[in-house]
């Protein structure tokens, strides 16, 4: 019989139920920008001035010659671009990046929150927490706009109106 408290035991497939999550939500995400998918990776290539217009994006570890292939409609536009990886990259891939002119900006770890757990505090006086609506599509498009220094067009198909309770892109009714 299983622990009431675990309803799944998630330690061996946490990592990868994560990693799954975070490639189908950038995939929705992206979608709308044109993206060049392949079962392993997302291209996206906006033009517009933030690496987060201009990705490539791996699901695996990729081999030096996968990152070459990945980066390489990146490389001769002079937009700012990135690479991201949701699996480590051995030193000969990342000699790859290197050699393309990618640095690294940061590793993240693997995160996970136990909602059952989680203690929400109340909101300020005079302040509510309201999720957002397709009525609050400009609101929330300006603050995730202005609040992470997002190129407008690249954050209006992530707002409420477009994505709604859905990430695959379909628009809500």
């Amino acid at each position: 019989m299983s622990n009431p408290t675990r309803p799944l035991d998630l330690d061996q497939r946490l990592p990868q139920l994560i990693r799954a999550d975070f490639d189908r939500a950038f995939r929705g995400l992206f979608r709308h920008h044109g993206a060049v998918e392949t079962t392993r990776r997302l291209q996206v290539r906006t033009e517009l001035g933030h690496p987060f217009g201009n990705l490539a994006f791996s699901n695996r570890s990729p081999t030096p010659e996968e990152v070459r292939e990945d980066v390489e409609v990146l490389l001769d536009d002079g937009f700012p671009s990135a690479y991201m990886c949701t699996e480590s990259i051995d030193e000969a891939s990342d000699a790859v990046l290197a050699e393309c002119g990618f640095q690294l900006a940061e590793d993240m770890p693997l995160m996970a929150l136990d909602l059952a757990r989680l203690d929400v505090p109340a909101a300020p006086d005079g302040y509510r927490i309201a999720r957002a609506d397709a009525g609050l599509d400009e609101d929330w498009v300006e603050a995730m706009s202005i609040g992470y220094e997002l190129p407008r067009p690249l954050v209006l198909p992530m707002g409420p109106r477009t994505i709604g309770d859905r990430l695959d892109g379909t628009p809500v009714e």
